[in-house]
């Protein structure tokens, strides 16, 4: 017999008036008459269907009666096989829900009606047990203290704090990007300056005396040679057919002379030349007058870069060597000119020439022109073009290190950036979710008994569960590592941001070339020590580091709000889950007991005559047959005999009727 585990103890549900017992009785007259009991009794609790026992009725009743069934039957049944062998066993051997029968009961639409009632008695539990009310209350209020905390923290202190770090990275850029453009604009403008007011000057001395001092030294050497040689001796060839005259003699003389003394002319000027170059270099003082931009050109005197102007000349070996032997490589080839001019002297008036004189002031003089080629030519690389190689160099310098500087602020500004946009967008879309999520709980906390409110706590579970809950709920801790993790990288940041403001000041600084200039204006800015700007920079950025910190603020009021989100998460997902009328809350709540036959076969004994009428006649007719040669045709001739016999008989009657 069926019985299900939960239900009311009233009596049967199609009889309201008639217990279950009674009727348990009023059946045992047909019990019977069943034929064949049903092996399954369908689940379905309400309507038109069999009486199902409950557990008090099945210990009260049906356990108290069963003898009397079975005895009742034993004594009335007249079936041929007793009826004790049909009787149920009422031992439950396995008690359980069938799939089968859950899903039919999930299929069928009075499960919808069941739902219903089951969701409404969930509610009024969820409203008047104490416990499970004050539960729901405590893990509201908890969720609303750590979220006020929370927003109190993010929305005050880490961001007035980002803030503060935004207008102190942008006061740091101002200031660090103004001291490297004045600096970077007064070595452009040394560099234009040296270009075109010192290195210039070479190039144009180069272009009127000193290229054209030590050019063709060779060619000049041998035409020299040879027309003191034709003064001195006449033609060196036969083939020359050159009659040497007094006035032949006379024009290769002045001829000679004049191209001596031309070269002694551009020596004495290249040398003046070279003078007034290195005194420029070695003073300071600007050869030409170009101006700069917009700067007036009296300004140029004070951008001058004496210091590396003068240290030009004696950097290394090779231009405190050289700078000052290209004079005296000029008065040298000068000197090798004017042993020339007295050779030629002495061939005209003396005519006494030998070769060997010829030859020695020939050596003399190709040495001279090819050391005055090698001085001058190491003089403009290693003295006249270094200040601009070392203005470039600054420039470059300069420029990378300003770069280096950009790159660790921006990517320190995207970070503080990055947070505060976090912040606006959490504080605009997930804490607000969270925020009316939060208050719909508090007012059915708070109307929880007034029926005019409607808002259940189903509603509140499904807000509190939603997927842009949950979503938000991860995205808050994926902000609060961020901030943590951003927050250490920008504390970090402050060190890397202060060695490269450091680089730029010290390039800044610790640059004698421009000393003259920032007196001269006044900048008492440039002309700190380095070490105590430096020193300052280092205690600002710390100061800046530690006030603008905000690793520290939310403590740990974040874990402590994502726990009261995630355990009220966890209650009411667990309450909509237990809300569910599903599987598990058939079989956790119902019970179908299968009944089954003591034996499943049986044994029916029939009781029949041996030897009845039919079996007589077929035994007549079989004798007959056999010892007769009788049939049935003969029966039937016999029988139509009679039936004549009887017919004439009667005829005869008939017509002579009896007197």
């Amino acid at each position: 017999m069926p019985f299900k585990a939960s239900g009311s103890d009233d009596g049967y549900p199609g009889d309201p008036s008639q217990s279950y017992c009674q009727h348990f009785r009023s059946s045992v007259e047909v019990m019977p008459m069943l034929k064949q009991p049903n092996k399954h009794h369908k689940i379905n609790f309400w309507y038109d269907e069999p009486p199902i026992c409950t557990l008090r009725q099945y210990l009260e009743c049906y356990s108290k009666n069963i003898a009397d069934v079975k005895v009742y039957v034993r004594d009335n049944c007249e079936c041929p096989v007793p009826c004790d062998f049909l009787i149920y066993d009422p031992t439950i051997s396995f008690a359980s829900t069938s799939v089968y029968a859950t899903e039919r009961l999930l299929a069928s639409t009075a499960s919808q009606k069941l739902h219903q009632k089951y969701k409404r008695a969930r509610e009024t539990t969820a409203r008047m047990d104490p416990l499970k009310f004050s539960h729901f209350r405590y893990l509201a209020a908890g969720m609303r203290s750590s979220l006020n905390s929370l927003r109190k923290v993010i929305e005050v202190s880490v961001r007035s704090r980002l803030e503060q770090q935004i207008d102190t990275l942008k006061s740091v850029y101002e200031e660090v990007n103004r001291v490297s453009s004045d600096k970077l604009y007064l070595v452009k403008w040394q560099k234009y300056h040296v270009d075109k007011n010192f290195v210039r000057a070479r190039q144009a001395m180069e272009e009127r005396t000193l290229m054209y001092l030590a050019l063709g030294f060779q060619e000049l050497s041998y035409q020299i040679e040879s027309r003191i040689w034709q003064i001195s001796h006449g033609p060196r060839s036969p083939e020359d057919n050159v009659t040497m005259t007094e006035d032949v003699r006379t024009g290769l003389f002045l001829d000679a002379l004049d191209l001596i003394n031309g070269r002694i002319d551009l020596a004495d000027r290249a040398f003046a030349n070279y003078t007034q170059l290195f005194g420029a270099f070695y003073n300071g003082t600007p050869i030409f007058r170009y101006k700069y931009e917009d700067e007036p050109r009296s300004e140029n005197i004070y951008v001058t870069p004496r210091p590396l102007l003068n240290q030009s000349l004696y950097h290394n070996s090779y231009a405190a060597k050289y700078s000052r032997r290209v004079g005296v490589d000029i008065n040298q080839f000068k000197l090798a000119l004017e042993k020339y001019r007295t050779l030629l002297e002495k061939s005209y008036f003396q005519g006494n020439i030998t070769d060997d004189e010829i030859h020695k002031n020939n050596i003399f003089f190709l040495s001279r022109g090819r050391v005055l080629y090698s001085s001058k030519s190491s003089f403009y690389l290693e003295s006249i073009e270094y200040p601009s190689r070392i203005l470039a160099v600054r420039i470059a310098e300069l420029e990378r290190r300003w770069r280096k500087f950009e790159s660790n602020f921006q990517s320190m500004y995207g970070k503080v950036i990055k947070l505060t946009e976090n912040l606006n967008y959490l504080g605009d879309t997930i804490l607000g979710s969270l925020e009316k999520s939060v208050a719909e709980a508090e007012i059915y906390i708070l109307h929880a008994h007034n029926s005019n409110i409607n808002i259940t706590k189903m509603e509140v579970a499904r807000s509190l569960t939603s997927a842009k809950i949950l979503k938000g709920k991860n995205e808050l801790e994926n902000f609060f590592d961020d901030i943590r993790s951003r927050g250490q990288s920008v504390y970090d940041d402050w060190s890397t941001l202060n060695t490269s403001t450091g680089d730029i000041w010290q390039l800044v600084l610790d640059d004698e070339n421009l000393r003259e200039f920032y007196e001269h204006r006044n900048l008492t800015e440039m002309l700190r020590d380095l070490t105590e700007v430096l020193t300052e920079v280092a205690v600002n950025f710390t100061q800046h580091r530690d006030d603008c910190d905000f690793r520290f603020e939310l403590g740990n009021l974040d874990s402590l709000f994502l726990m009261s989100v995630e355990q009220m998460m966890d209650a009411m997902k667990a309450y909509i889950t237990g809300s569910a009328l599903d599987k598990d809350f058939i079989q956790n709540n119902f019970l179908q007991l299968d009944v089954y036959y003591k034996e499943k076969s049986y044994e029916q004994i029939t009781q029949q005559r041996a030897y009845d009428l039919f079996a007589l006649m077929c035994d007549i007719g079989g004798s007959m047959g056999l010892f007769v040669g009788a049939s049935v045709l003969t029966i039937c001739e016999l029988l139509d005999l009679g039936l004549h016999k009887s017919v004439r008989h009667f005829a005869q009657t008939m017509n002579n009727p009896p007197r």
